[in-house]
């Protein structure tokens, strides 16, 4: 590999959605001339007890090369962070299909633990915090959100793409997701336990049922 360009894609301003990091991406090339990039946006970090916790969102950017990006101003989903039960700080690792004339996303959710909240000093605490720790209370699951041209999604939240397999590999959490157009159906490779720390997981899906 051949490095071509760095920074491809840099973090955003102090106070914008993906002032934090980029901490991962997904594109598809659109058109003969049109790249988009749909990547993990982290904003900030709360403080959840003795947990730095990053609030993570999902941006878009397009290309007419592949190599100089511009990102869309607005996010394409954000987290609910408290306007759910239990309160939802990311969304990560966007893997998006084209299929039929709509795009198709799945991504990762990570609730935190039920009744966690931030600390209220914690508000608007700096993108990226020195000694910051992972909260492990919390867990991912995989969700699905639709659009009819990749900016603008309709997300069904609280509806789980696999359910959790009890005493599995998979007990307590998915995420991680890559999805893969087989022809007649799509399989979703996902991680299970602990960031991946129990294995990798495939799920399969007839496209009529999409």
């Amino acid at each position: 590999w051949a490095v071509v360009k760095e920074d491809l894609l840099p973090s955003g301003p102090r106070g914008s959605f993906d002032a934090g990091a980029i901490p991962s991406v997904g594109v598809l090339q659109t058109a003969k001339d049109e790249y988009v990039m749909w990547y993990t946006a982290a904003e900030k970090y709360l403080r959840f007890g003795e947990v730095n916790q990053g609030i993570m969102h999902l941006g878009v950017a397009r290309s007419r090369d592949g190599i100089n990006w511009n990102k869309l101003d607005r996010p394409a989903l954000l987290a609910r962070e408290g306007g759910a039960d239990p309160y939802e700080a990311c969304l990560a690792r966007p893997a998006v299909l084209a299929l039929d004339g709509a795009y198709h996303m799945w991504f990762g959710v990570y609730d935190m633990a039920p009744g966690s909240q931030p600390k209220k000093s914690s508000t608007g605490a700096s993108p990226s915090p020195a000694g910051t720790n992972r909260a492990g209370a919390g867990s991912y699951r995989i969700e699905y959100a639709h659009s009819t041209d990749g900016v603008t999604w309709t997300r069904f939240p609280d509806q789980p793409v696999i359910p959790l397999t009890p005493g599995g590999f998979d007990s307590t959490s998915q995420t991680y997701v890559s999805v893969v157009d087989m022809g007649e159906q799509l399989w979703l490779f996902y991680t299970g336990d602990g960031l991946g720390n129990t294995g990798v997981g495939l799920a399969t899906l007839d496209k009529d049922q999409l």
